[in-house]
């Protein structure tokens, strides 16, 4: 099978400093021209992004906003929802204890049901809806395939493409492939796949991504136009817009972000990632000009557990960051339909107006 791996163009500059039994990812301090054995670059650019100084520091801007819903429904019992997208005629759930996908109008009413999938059926881990109305799934091992809605297999992609998160640019699948040396696209950080073509397989991040991509693990959205997509890692602070052909546009770190993560090689060679930080993508959406971002944040104080649910916003052009809002509950994810937020938390939906700033 072809494969493309494209170049990188202009950006800020990461690499992988390893040794036999350790990595670690590191931004350098300034762009590096000649690899040593031990600091692998993957591009040489010399003229990388510069990030403004509040998002280096990390300081959140707050958005004035309504911290009112405007609406809400209830979905099946202990669905526990983890998944939204939105079309023209309703809302995609995705009800991870149901093992289905959910089809609702945007005010609450069921359209129509894609799966359960049967009995011994896997879990949906993810899934996607392309322009063509297919309705993409993917489970805990990787297999992605299109649904009937009465859950039968339409169609499945070739067992060598395994899957940990999609999204789609029209009719073409944008697929991050389970990091692991094992398959044959386990070394892409993303893959594009349309019907009849080869996948293309995009650059990753890190050096050896075979090994140490679930470093850089995240989740892709596409904008509803198809001008871009856009790939945000979970807990790397890493933000990516791409082309729909898969070019790079512009890669930058996300506001707070955490220092790269430390990775490291057990005596078995499996990859040992630290504990999970302060801070945790959830959910990524589009709305006009920006890319909102869903991040659970740990609280300041010792006493309160459950985090806090941040939606931070993006101009989708630059990657600049624009500004924050705290929803009042802990959310699982969000998606957008003109000027609404809609959020999804145990088993309830809710709409919110978004914030005046990011309507305009």
């Amino acid at each position: 099978m072809n494969r493309t791996i494209l170049p990188y163009l202009a950006c800020p500059v990461l690499c992988l400093a390893a040794s036999s039994m350790a990595g670690r990812l590191v931004l350098p301090p300034v762009p590096a021209t000649v690899p040593t054995p031990d600091v692998m670059i993957l591009t040489p650019s010399l003229a990388p992004d510069i990030v403004p100084a509040t998002q280096a520091e990390g300081a959140r801007s707050w958005l004035t906003w309504e911290k009112t819903p405007t609406g809400s429904f209830r979905v099946e019992r202990s669905a526990i929802p983890s998944r939204l997208i939105t079309v023209s005629n309703g809302l995609f759930v995705l009800s991870q204890a149901e093992r289905s996908i959910r089809l609702y109008s945007h005010r609450g009413r069921l359209l129509r049901r894609y799966g359960p999938l049967g009995d011994g059926a896997r879990p949906i881990s993810d899934f996607a809806v392309t322009s063509d109305g297919l309705v993409w799934v993917a489970d805990p091992n990787g297999i992605t395939k299109a649904l009937h809605p009465d859950g039968s297999a339409a169609k499945q992609l070739p067992a060598a493409i395994r899957a940990l998160t999609i999204a789609s640019i029209g009719d073409t699948l944008v697929i991050q492939p389970v990091a692991t040396p094992v398959f044959e696209y386990g070394d892409a950080m993303l893959l594009l796949v349309s019907p009849g073509r080869h996948p293309t397989a995009l650059a990753s991040f890190v050096e050896d991504h075979a090994r140490f991509g679930m470093a850089v693990s995240g989740i892709p959205v596409a904008s509803p136009s198809g001008d871009s997509f856009y790939y945000v890692t979970r807990s790397a602070g890493l933000l990516a817009s791409y082309s729909p052909a898969g070019e790079l546009r512009y890669l930058t770190r996300t506001i707070a972000a955490p220092e790269l993560p430390s990775l490291e090689l057990t005596p078995t060679g499996a990859t040992k990632l630290p504990a999970q930080g302060d801070e945790f993508l959830r959910s990524v959406a589009v709305r006009g000009r920006y890319l909102l971002t869903l991040t659970d944040v740990k609280p300041g104080d010792p006493l309160q557990r459950d985090p806090t649910s941040v939606v931070d916003a993006y101009d989708r052009a630059t990657g600049r960051y624009v500004g924050s809002f705290a929803l009042p509950a802990r959310m699982r994810a969000i998606t957008t339909m003109a000027d609404t937020l809609y959020t999804a938390s145990n088993n309830d939906i809710l709409s919110w107006t978004l914030p005046p700033a990011l309507t305009q």
